[in-house]
């Protein structure tokens, strides 16, 4: 029959669900003469590459010694890892070995594709490829076609809880949550150069005290200055929701750096260039101090208030103006078109302008 058997008088017939009827060469060994291992040693004084090789070939032949061309898709190998169910060798996992594309003369494209059966299953399923442009496929055999991520080396579609679903990806510290301290980094995406350096990165961390059903976290975005070699906190989301920048860190909005707002020391800025103009619009704006006094108060289709420590002074009406308490003119006051010569003098009364 030309197949060999070693380590039993027969070989076994009922791999994949019992549809294998006979293998060419057939191990078998009791667990207590050992593992049932087969092994390839290669003993070579040079650097060049040579080890032990395991060849599996495919072609498209009717016979022996043939030659015909495989197609896309066609399968070139298999390792399958097999348990007994009671009666039979069922498949656990697999590796699995296709041409991914037209073959031709010295030109073999080939994916590796990664099978497991799911606790329940009836047979093995794909969960991981590598296709022959090098792209890292999990949850999918689609890569995708347009847009950035058609040039993505890594895809994950859909998660645990359904194909279909959102992908998710996880980074995880090595430690449970009830060893972590506040502050302890729990992830980063590193954008390097091919020699490394962290030209930017996005960190997470615990944000406090961490438990049971308790994960404070913040997110922390890094870049590096021009001429610099290390990475700089830019922006952090804390726990609470806040956004926050560091001191002399800029929101800015615009091709020209149009309108910044930042901090600097201990004074608050919003600054326009010369040439740009600012508008707060609004149904109602009002400034205040920290402790709620008024500076103005502006209503639509109403009055703009000026106040003196909390106390109203100025107001704006339909009919005019009213100014209450004492006005210091620096020049004559004209009223209803007549000159009052107030020049130098201070008025104490409340007029009303209209």
């Amino acid at each position: 029959s030309g197949r060999v058997v070693v380590g039993n008088d027969t070989e076994r017939n009922n791999y994949d669900n019992g549809s294998v009827t006979s293998n060419l060469l057939h191990v078998e060994r009791t667990a207590a003469s050992g593992n049932a291992g087969i092994s390839i040693c290669a003993n070579a004084e040079t650097a060049a590459d040579v080890g032990a090789i395991l060849y599996m070939g495919r072609t498209s032949a009717t016979s022996n010694g043939g030659n015909t061309i495989v197609e896309s898709g066609d399968l070139i190998g298999r390792i399958s890892f097999q348990g007994a169910d009671g009666s039979q060798m069922v498949e656990a996992a697999s590796i699995k070995v296709d041409v991914d594309g037209t073959p031709g003369a010295d030109d073999m494209p080939g994916r590796m594709e990664f099978h497991t059966t799911s606790d329940g299953g009836s047979g093995s399923v794909e969960r991981m490829r590598i296709d022959s442009s090098g792209r890292l496929l999990i949850g999918t055999t689609t890569t995708s076609t347009v847009g950035n991520s058609q040039y993505s080396k890594l895809e994950v579609s859909g998660n645990t809880s359904g194909a279909t679903g959102p992908g998710h990806l996880t980074l995880k510290r090595g430690e449970n949550t009830a060893s972590l301290s506040s502050g302890d980094t729990l992830g980063r995406l590193i954008f390097s150069s091919l020699d490394g350096g962290d030209f930017a990165y996005i960190q997470a961390a615990t944000d406090a005290a961490s438990g049971s059903s308790d994960y404070p976290g913040r997110m922390m975005f890094f870049t590096t200055a021009d001429g610099a070699s290390s990475a700089t906190e830019r922006l952090r989301i804390t726990s609470t929701g806040i956004v926050r920048v560091p001191d002399d860190g800029k929101f800015s909005c615009g091709a020209g750096d149009d309108l910044n707002i930042y901090h600097s020391s201990n004074v608050n800025i919003i600054d326009t260039p010369t040439s740009r103009s600012l508008q707060i619009k609004g149904n109602g704006i009002t400034l205040r101090t920290q402790g709620n006094e008024n500076y103005i108060l502006c209503t639509e289709n109403g009055s703009v208030d000026l106040y003196y420590d909390n106390s109203k002074k100025l107001e704006t009406s339909s009919a005019g103006v009213t100014v209450t308490g004492t006005l210091n003119a620096t020049s004559d006051v004209t009223i209803n078109g007549t000159s009052a010569a107030t020049t130098g003098k201070a008025i104490a009364m409340a007029f009303i302008f209209g």
